[in-house]
């Protein structure tokens, strides 16, 4: 069953969506952040996978303001630039260290925010997905979503890695575009993939 956090999120400003999610703190423990790369940044010039953050820091790029165009849950080949306005996506902690180490500023939430929605599914026990790791499902590449979370049998897993596997039952919290979380979810529950026969 769908429990959606945020509808039509274009709807509601980034300050709005950040409230949300901290109102949703308590179960999740989950933050959103923007932060700006400085033009001396350890950051600049460098491609996502590069940097590793949700492997090593936990936390991950949710998207990307560049001058004004957003960048909705960008792949690990997009290379980061000074003044990127980064939406970082984990728990406090892991937002603090990325920042400790990167040296970026704190900003305004804004106008990349407006088109992210964060939503649950659960996984239904005949699902493409169960059993799988997120590294061998590539949501990102497939259908442009990220697992902010997974929660099992009342356990919390935050920013999970690539080797989580998926299992039947998961409630899974998923940040994208709502065209992009109603395309997974439909081939969460069994509809054909992009391509497929």
């Amino acid at each position: 069953m769908r429990a959606q956090l945020k509808s039509a999120v274009g709807e509601t400003s980034g300050h709005d969506l950040k409230q949300l999610l901290n109102e949703k703190q308590e179960v999740w423990e989950l933050q959103v952040e923007e932060y700006t790369i400085p033009n001396s940044s350890a950051m600049a010039g460098k491609r996502i996978g590069e940097l590793a953050l949700r492997r090593r820091l936990g936390c991950s790029i949710a998207s990307i303001d560049r001058h004004g165009v957003a960048i909705v849950n960008p792949s690990a080949e997009v290379v980061l630039y000074p003044q990127d306005k980064l939406l970082l996506l984990g728990s406090a902690e892991q937002i603090d260290r990325a920042i400790a180490e990167f040296g970026a500023a704190r900003s305004d939430a804004g106008g990349v925010l407006q088109e992210l929605s964060l939503e649950t599914l659960r996984v239904p026990q005949h699902s493409p997905v169960t059993g799988k790791t997120l590294l061998e499902l590539d949501l990102l590449r497939l259908w442009g979503v990220q697992v902010a979370g997974i929660q099992r049998q009342g356990k919390r897993i935050l920013t999970p890695s690539g080797n989580d596997k998926l299992e039947a039952d998961d409630t899974l919290l998923i940040l994208g575009t709502t065209a992009q979380i109603n395309a997974f979810e439909a081939w969460l529950n069994g509809s054909p993939a992009p391509g497929a026969n």
